[in-house]
């Protein structure tokens, strides 16, 4: 049987302490645009008609109706890792700006 040709990925998801400190950090560096929030995800526009997914960490251990289906139960924990693609020479001028960013931003409450 032949392999289906996979052209991209759809949906990436990470599970998060606090949806609003992590909305807001895409959203401010990257620029990323909100396609659906609620009580436990953050859905977000990223570039290449896909999906970033920011789910509060515990949320979705039952299954979900949204707007564009049915979620399954889902949830981790254990360390995740997402790495974006930019250019190596703008590294240097972006990151202290991430760092700001980032001290800026409410942190999650304690609990």
């Amino acid at each position: 049987m032949p392999r289906p040709n996979v052209n991209r990925i759809l949906e990436t998801s990470l599970y998060v302490a606090s949806l609003e400190r992590s909305g807001a950090f895409y959203k401010t560096i990257f620029g990323f645009d909100t396609l659906m929030v609620d009580h436990r995800m953050h859905a977000l526009a990223f570039p290449g008609k896909q999906v970033l997914l920011l789910f509060w960490k515990g949320g979705s251990t039952k299954p979900s109706q949204t707007p564009f289906g049915l979620i399954p139960a889902h949830d981790a924990e254990c360390r995740q890792h997402l790495c974006f693609s930019i250019a190596h020479t703008v590294v240097a001028e972006w990151e202290p700006i991430c760092m700001r960013t980032v001290s800026k931003l409410k942190p999650p409450p304690l609990g």
